[in-house]
């Protein structure tokens, strides 16, 4: 059986929630931060996050989770609402 690809907001949730994170965790928020939040330089490599292809005083390198925990902070009012 072929399993389920998860919803954005199960995606950030997990890596919100983990200590670890995979290649896949990057690609996929890599992808997702150029696509969708319009970091088009944005790259994600060994865990770390950097939102303008490298480290900037404006946009220091980060941890994947510190920024999925982020990116959760800002949409859940939205998807709250949405669910209501």
């Amino acid at each position: 059986m072929a399993q389920k690809n998860p919803t954005v907001l199960e995606f950030l949730e997990d890596v919100a929630g983990k200590d670890s994170s995979s290649e896949k965790d990057a690609r996929l928020m890599e992808t997702f931060l150029r696509r969708n939040l319009g970091f088009e330089k944005a790259v994600v490599t060994c865990g770390i996050v950097y939102l303008d292809g490298h480290g900037t005083l404006e946009a220091p390198p980060t941890s994947i989770h510190t920024i999925a925990k982020h990116i959760l902070k800002s949409i859940k009012p939205v998807v709250k609402e949405v669910e209501e």
